[in-house]
């Protein structure tokens, strides 16, 4: 782990996400579609699908049937190994990557590659994962906008996982926030705002 203490605050931006709500279920879709997003790629372990139990959710095939219908390309973009990634992408009949290395750049520069033909763009992606490292970090070092949530399934109260030096780093600029912790008055927010303007409405 590099020394903390050499990050600035533009290196540190990169693990701040750019929207942050408790489940895929809570954000506001209208919203991505309104900013020009076209593709969202989906972290699949604990992202869509609890990891203990391996069981989809029920409401989850239906959701991504609704977001196909609302023009959205939908992919998976899992560290997974290669079966488990297809057979959920088979499932919800979306492309994938899967064993992706993330939060590695040739894995974002990867789905950039697989849809130009489409003419879909960087700034038309929209990630949605649940690790600040290798979900938030990976897309935003490559100009993806990037979406955190929740653990889905039953987890602990603060699951939001990152490391401990990055963690004092990030509270030292004042950029680790309430919403880290799942308690009531979280600071959950949309594409467009921001977690600084949440924390002036919680204080």
């Amino acid at each position: 782990m590099p020394n903390m203490g050499m990050y600035d605050s533009m290196d540190l931006e990169m693990y701040v996400p750019d929207i942050y709500q408790p489940d895929v279920y809570k954000i506001d879709y209208e919203k991505l579609k309104e900013k020009g997003i076209k593709l969202i790629t989906f972290d699949l372990d604990d992202t869509l699908v609890p990891k203990r139990t391996g069981k989809m959710p029920e409401p989850l095939q239906p959701h991504i049937t609704k977001w196909k219908e609302m023009g959205f390309k939908i992919m998976l973009l899992s560290n997974g190994n290669e079966k488990k990634v297809h057979d959920f992408a088979e499932k919800l009949d979306v492309k994938y990557i899967a064993e992706a290395k993330k939060p590695a750049e040739r894995t974002f520069q990867k789905v950039l590659d697989m849809w130009k033909d489409e003419g879909i763009e960087k700034s038309q992606i929209v990630h949605v994962g649940n690790s600040i490292m290798k979900d938030i970090a990976g897309a935003k070092a490559k100009g993806i906008t990037a979406c955190l949530i929740r653990y889905v399934g039953k987890q602990k109260k603060n699951v939001i996982l990152v490391d401990k030096e990055l963690k004092q780093e990030l509270k030292k600029k004042n950029m680790w926030q309430k919403h880290h912790k799942n308690q009531v008055g979280d600071q959950y927010y949309q594409l467009g705002e921001t977690q600084f303007q949440k924390v002036q409405l919680w204080r």
